[in-house]
């Protein structure tokens, strides 16, 4: 009988497949069916190569929350109209309540406009549409709800991102596992920021040794001023008028809600059911528009703003 043998070609085809097969199972050696166990591979996998910048030891506190997944996956029953919406929110106790906490704040808030060259009242009516000037910030722990929308896996990438930024902060703040505070989103504070927007902007403006937007009036406002001014906040139009007229301006697509009149001057269009509201903002309304990307958030701040200047 004649004996056979691998031939150079067959040989090469089995060692590359050897070593697929021995890649692929290294890459998906790290499995899980548990939230512990995607803990364990979330720190083998991602928290090693950070091991000197992240504090492991709040992750390890990180509790399963249900209830995180539930408002993640809710959908809103209809849409608001700009009227409803402002209902909602209790624009006029957001109002009534800035001008107090303005007056209370009066100097700290103008110092800081002075140097950072942004509006007081544009930092106070911030503060007042994200945390109602600090009193609702969240009740659930971001280290949990972080952890939680990670390993749900939507948005995986993004909320692992986010997490270990916030393991970051944790440790560069010598902040502890009880410490974080916010929605189940994960954003923070006084200025609901998210963990990176956290490490990109927060001021430590009190010079206390911590950057703290969950409990220092000056951290925050200054934190919110900082994020303005870095992108692109101009010290000119803040300002917003309802208009009367809807009929847009030339060059102004049916379809676009943001129509740029000049370098100064914008009209927002607002498509509420069978009525069409319209608004004259300044250029600074773009800046605004980083921050949250929903024009009735942004339309809010400045009409907030508008009645603190007033007053």
């Amino acid at each position: 009988m004649k004996k056979i043998s691998l031939s150079s070609s067959l040989k090469n085809l089995v060692l590359v497949t050897s070593f697929c097969l021995s890649a692929f199972a290294a890459q998906a050696s790290c499995v899980y069916e548990s939230f512990q166990g995607w803990k364990d591979c979330f720190v083998k996998d991602k928290l090693s190569t950070n091991a000197n910048g992240v504090d492991i030891e709040v992750f390890q506190s990180a509790q399963f929350k249900p209830r995180v997944i539930e408002l993640d996956k809710k959908q809103p029953e209809k849409k608001l109209t700009f009227a409803q919406y402002l209902k909602i929110i209790g624009i006029q106790q957001k109002v009534a309540d800035g001008k107090a906490f303005y007056a209370k704040h009066r100097e700290l808030a103008d110092s800081i406009s002075s140097e950072y060259g942004v509006p007081a009242s544009v930092m106070v009516a911030l503060v007042g549409m994200e945390s109602h000037y600090g009193t609702i910030q969240g009740n659930f722990n971001t280290v949990d709800a972080l952890a939680t929308l990670s390993y749900e896996g939507r948005r995986k990438n993004f909320f692992e991102k986010e997490l270990i930024n916030l393991l970051h902060i944790a440790r560069n703040e010598n902040l502890t596992y009880d410490d974080f505070k916010g929605s189940w989103a994960g954003a923070m504070g006084q200025v609901q920021f998210m963990p990176s927007s956290y490490l990109s902007y927060a001021v430590d403006y009190d010079r206390d040794g911590k950057s703290d937007i969950w409990g220092s009036v000056p951290d925050a406002l200054a934190s919110a001023a900082n994020y303005l001014n870095r992108n692109g906040w101009r010290s000119d139009n803040h300002g917003i008028e309802k208009i009367k007229s809807s009929i847009r301006p030339e060059g102004c697509a049916a379809s676009e809600q943001i129509c740029k009149v000049n370098d100064h001057m914008r009209l927002i269009f607002l498509k509420d059911h069978d009525t069409i509201g319209a608004f004259k903002v300044g250029r600074n309304f773009e800046v605004l528009m980083k921050w949250n990307r929903s024009l009735y958030f942004g339309l809010g701040v400045l009409m907030i703003a508008k009645e603190i200047e007033n007053s």
